[in-house]
């Protein structure tokens, strides 16, 4: 394959991914029943580092085996740092990028 091609292949890759990730943060974003802020320290207690995380509260919902009644648990999730989506531990998502990509080829 010529190296256009081969580049071409590379930013459709990246592309998918970044779509993927968007798309997995928003129909996350969909099981919300409500939100809210809080400021949080993710630094030390020397260091401080004072951060705006955003909350998502959402409904987990699990089958008692014992009595096979569906059972209804209230979750809370991180879903932003300062206005950036994040995992629920607070890393920022990732965004993909062609020369990644390239480097390991």
């Amino acid at each position: 394959m010529s190296e256009s091609k081969i580049k071409k292949n590379y930013e459709k890759i990246v592309s998918l991914l970044n779509q993927n990730v968007e798309l997995e943060y928003k129909e996350l974003l969909k099981k919300a029943k409500k939100f809210w802020e809080k400021e949080i320290n993710i630094g030390s207690r020397k260091q401080p580092k004072m951060v705006l995380v955003k909350i998502m509260v959402y409904d987990d919902f699990f089958i008692d085996e014992d009595t096979k009644e569906k059972i209804k648990i209230e979750r809370n999730r991180h879903i932003e740092v300062d206005g950036v989506p994040c995992d629920q531990f607070l890393n920022p998502l990732p965004k993909y990028e062609l020369q990644s990509f390239i480097n390991n080829k």
